[in-house]
């Protein structure tokens, strides 16, 4: 799963009927606010779940309209960390869940002066449009993550002390079905959507999980080479809405290379806590 908001981060389905409320973000920059006065108001350290569209004037460039998951943004606290908003965070605090926004940036503003990128040279904004889906409190992510944490150490210690009943496969993989799913086994070119927590099978240290990313799945195709051999091989022996606890012997995860900017070090031995959330042929 990926976070594009930094540069991408721009905004969707918001051509709304009418005119919006027009005004400016504290830095300047104009804006048109689609109110939806659901008063779910966008709160500080809230992560929110975002379709957008971006374009250059009226050029549609990027959008997740057709995504089936959203993008997930951050509003910071400045309260907490200060720090000086991007517009698109500015934009943040003047919503409310199921607004809309669209966002004009001058493109002068945003680089050197005659800097501009190939096809960009009569372009006087840049246009995001941006529609907030949902709010969660940072707490209530922390407080899911801790969860599963908590649930994973107690996994890893029984582990080390070989109180779990592993199968274990021709190629080595290990693995135990925790809660067993409904329906058929996941097929090869399936879309399976999943959450997940890594650790080191060495020392149970935390190298990546989704949960702390906003709760979304990672979503991607079973047994085409889309993640690591051992994850390709654990899909056939899974169903929908099976938990699983997974040991990858390294040959099966990243090897000699090891990954992650050295959080995965090489001929590591890993191991996931997996939940399959849906499944589609």
């Amino acid at each position: 799963m990926r976070i594009l908001f930094i540069l991408l981060i721009a905004a969707v389905t918001l051509n709304s009927c009418g005119k919006g409320k027009s005004g400016k973000t504290s830095s300047g920059i104009k804006y048109e606010l689609f109110q939806n006065k659901s008063g779910n108001k966008v709160q500080p350290n809230d992560v929110l779940y975002l379709r957008y569209a971006m374009y250059a004037d009226d050029s549609l460039m990027n959008t997740n309209a057709n995504e089936p998951y959203p993008e997930i943004g951050l509003y910071p606290d400045v309260k907490k960390e200060p720090k000086k908003l991007s517009p698109i965070e500015e934009s943040f605090g003047l919503m409310e869940v199921g607004d809309s926004i669209s966002i004009f940036i001058p493109i002068d503003s945003m680089g050197a002066p005659g800097m501009r990128p190939p096809g960009f040279e009569k372009t006087k904004f840049i246009v995001y449009k941006i529609t907030v889906e949902k709010r969660i409190p940072n707490a209530d992510i922390e407080k899911a993550t801790k969860a599963v944490a908590d649930k994973v150490k107690g996994l890893f210690e029984d582990t080390k002390a070989e109180k779990l009943d592993y199968s274990v496969t021709a190629t080595g993989l290990k693995y135990k079905i925790l809660e067993e799913g409904s329906g058929d086994l996941i097929q090869q070119g399936s879309k399976v959507s999943t959450n997940y927590y890594g650790i080191l099978a060495s020392d149970g240290v935390m190298f990546d999980n989704s949960f702390q990313r906003g709760l979304l799945p990672f979503t991607f195709e079973a047994m085409t080479g889309q993640v690591i051999p051992g994850w390709d091989e654990s899909m056939g022996l899974m169903k929908k809405g099976t938990k699983a606890i997974l040991y990858i012997p390294s040959a099966l995860a990243y090897g000699e290379e090891g990954a992650g900017s050295g959080s995965i070090p090489a001929n590591s031995d890993l191991m996931f806590y997996l939940e399959i959330l849906d499944v589609k042929k």
